[in-house]
């Protein structure tokens, strides 16, 4: 029967690492053959996360009951401890991590849309235009990140200021506009699309290109790039034009 039982975990623990080993080859063959990165989202990698938790909870099983564990990798006599106290360290560090990140102190966001938003309002006392090429929804959720900064900081701002707090954040973000441009399979047409849009606006504007699918300092028909010196933000890629009629 221990016999069975051992060839049944065996067994198991077999399966769970070959699903853990089929996800990476197939995570490796859509980034680098199929060009489609999975890896700048991490919600894809939750497709083998129970097979890790699965795996690694099986290892610490075997180590709980070991009498003796010492680091082969600290070969020091103050790391000798029972298999209990070290699968006890394990979780609690496991769970310090957790803490971290869920007390946003030890995670690195991808996304920033709060540093780009601060700086839009320190570099822009014009109605601000912010475009985008659109191919995904992905483009559709930064945008949405930028738009929800934008509102909190803005209720913030006003919040002292008006009574009526709703009215003063609709005036102040009147002046706040974006564009999802389609994306073309030629960056020119691209351009041509969004020049389109601005001529239906008003000027004088600031236009905020994020993560356009274009070359840096595209020519904008009546903008000027801003050639100051900007800060790199986790997630977004932008450059500032200033707009206004000859």
């Amino acid at each position: 029967i221990n016999c069975l039982k051992n060839s049944d975990i065996s067994f198991s623990l077999i399966t769970f690492a070959g699903v853990i080993l089929a996800s990476t080859l197939l995570f490796f063959g859509f980034t680098y053959i199929f060009g489609i990165d999975l890896t700048r989202g991490a919600r894809y990698s939750f497709v083998y996360f129970p097979a890790v938790i699965i795996l690694v909870a099986a290892i610490l099983a075997q180590i709980f009951e070991l009498q003796f564990v010492k680091s082969k990798f600290l070969n020091i006599s103050i790391c000798k401890t029972t298999g209990k106290k070290a699968v006890t360290l394990i979780l609690l560090m496991a769970l310090s991590s957790g803490l971290t990140v869920v007390s946003n102190l030890g995670y690195q966001k991808y996304y920033r849309p709060d540093l780009l938003v601060s700086l839009i309002e320190k570099k822009s006392d014009k109605p601000i235009l912010i475009a985008t090429t659109h191919y995904t929804h992905v483009e559709t959720g930064e945008l949405m990140g930028i738009a929800w900064s934008m509102r909190k900081i803005f209720k913030q701002k006003l919040q002292h200021k008006c009574r009526e707090d709703s009215i003063c954040q609709e005036k102040d973000l009147e002046r706040v506009k974006f564009i999802l441009v389609e994306q073309k399979a030629d960056s020119e047409n691209t351009v041509n699309s969004l020049q389109k849009s601005l001529n239906k606006l008003e000027y004088p504007f600031d236009l905020w290109l994020v993560n356009f699918a274009s070359d840096f300092n595209t020519t904008v028909e009546n903008c000027q790039v801003d050639r100051g010196e900007f800060p790199l933000i986790d997630g977004y890629k932008y450059q500032l034009y200033h707009c206004h009629l000859s």
